[in-house]
């Protein structure tokens, strides 16, 4: 029977885009970060094995604005590829940079690689930035930007934030706060800010031109809207010019904030859910369209529908209105475009 329902998901899925581009994994991910316009990098995280980091290139087909009909080529084309020792659950490419970052457990550190010049076909491995903690067995969130020298921002908690220069290994700034409180998502919204979102769904504001410290957070711990005990949380960054930030609950709520007035939601819906999932707060996914308007994609363990189905993780292009689901099942990696998104 679960065969069944998992077959009339995929033809109802295939009948609701115009495109539909698959490429089959070697193994499940739970990472898409984009190259530039026309790659994407993917890779691994099973525990106990060895994990790839892929880098590909986007249909040919896709790619031709003109005359799609002449570019018979639908396939995506492995360009790179590397090996990693270890489950990667996060991974930022470093813009203007051939640089990459991961991170996954089972420690805090951070792994950088190097996609070599077009003459070879390696992913390699650079050098490792160590765990923050010996004791933490927690992996940590990280968040990269186009600031000069190249830096990476993370951390697992608000306690031990803090930007490190790729190359040096220096840390020219760190949290001055003893907050304990576990870091769900974080993003730049430039070169001299950067949003936290905490696991209990606070959010946090960095400031990197002081030396030390977090500006404290941008509304009270508590998110005064709902019941969040044994929730967890994450958020998506916009990219537009009012500073927006989408949060999402393990229990189904969305939250729409502008930073500058972060005590008054913009907006909020209610996600159908059957029983709130609690533990689920690794799969849990929201990310802001750049160019589709008013459009959320959302993502967690309990989602089900044609067109986000299991553990599938949204994540959206920067420039196009084009959207990129994964998920486990059948390892596979699909490039919608459609329609069906979150309206709010």
């Amino acid at each position: 029977m679960e065969e069944e329902e998992e077959e009339a998901w995929l033809m109802d899925s295939l009948r609701l885009y115009s495109d539909l581009h698959l490429f089959e994994l070697p193994g499940p991910t739970r990472v898409i970060e984009w190259i530039g316009d026309q790659r994407i990098c993917v890779a691994g995280y099973e525990n106990g094995s060895r994990n790839e980091i892929l880098q590909l290139l986007l249909p040919p087909r896709l790619l031709a604005k003109q005359n799609k009909g002449l570019c018979p080529e639908r396939d995506f084309k492995v360009e790179r590829g590397g090996i990693c020792d270890r489950p990667i659950y996060r991974l930022k490419h470093v813009p203007g940079t051939s640089l990459l970052v991961t991170s996954g457990p089972p420690d805090s550190g951070l792994q950088i690689w190097r996609m070599e010049p077009d003459e070879t076909d390696m992913i390699k491995l650079l050098s490792v930035i160590s765990p923050t903690k010996a004791e933490d067995t927690s992996w940590s969130k990280i968040a990269t930007s186009c600031a000069k020298p190249a830096c990476v921002l993370h951390g697992q908690r608000i306690c031990n934030l803090q930007m490190t220069e790729i190359e040096s290994e220096k840390s020219p700034w760190v949290a001055a706060s003893a907050s304990p409180d576990k870091i769900a998502s974080l993003d730049f919204l430039d070169e001299a800010t950067a949003v936290v979102c905490g696991a209990k769904g606070q959010l946090f504001l960095v400031d990197f031109r002081q030396q030390q410290g977090i500006l404290g957070a941008l509304e009270e711990a508590r998110t005064p809207w709902a019941p969040t005990e044994g929730l967890s949380w994450c958020a998506g960054v916009g990219s537009g010019e009012t500073p927006l930030i989408a949060r999402l609950s393990s229990g189904g709520l969305v939250v729409l904030t502008d930073i500058r007035h972060p005590s008054h939601p913009l907006k909020m819906a209610q996600c159908c859910v059957p029983i709130p999932n609690l533990s689920g707060a690794d799969f849990l996914s929201i990310s802001l369209a750049p160019v589709l308007g008013d459009n959320l994609a959302v993502s967690a363990t309990w989602v089900g529908g044609a067109y986000i189905n299991g553990t599938a993780e949204i994540v959206y292009h920067p420039s196009r209105g084009l959207v990129w689901v994964q998920a486990p099942v059948g390892f596979a990696l699909s490039l919608l475009v459609g329609k069906d998104f979150k309206r709010f």
